[in-house]
C-alpha cells in the first residue's frame, strides 16, 4: 500500500476514503494498486485543461519543422 495515496485523475493525495481505480496485481508484489477520490469528492480537483510543458515544446517543434519543411 502505497502512503501518501495519489489520486489518478487530479494527481493530489487522498485524505479518507478511496476507490480503486485499477488493482496492480502482480506475484512479487512490486506493482501497487492505483487510486481515486471517490465521485463527486469535493478534494479531486481534475486536472487541469492546459498542456504539459513536453506538448507545448513538442508542438513548437513540430510546427517549426513542417513551417521549414513547406518553405515558409
Amino acid at each position: 500500500m502505497t502512503f501518501p495515496r495519489i489520486c489518478v485523475n487530479c494527481d493530489h493525495s487522498i485524505v479518507g476514503d478511496f476507490e480503486v481505480a485499477v488493482e496492480g496485481f502482480s506475484a512479487s508484489g512490486a506493482r501497487d494498486d492505483t487510486y481515486r477520490h471517490p465521485a463527486g469528492d469535493p478534494a479531486c480537483t481534475g486536472r487541469t485543461a492546459d498542456r504539459s510543458v513536453v506538448s507545448r515544446a513538442l508542438g513548437a517543434a513540430v510546427a517549426e519543422s513542417v513551417s521549414r519543411f513547406r518553405g515558409a
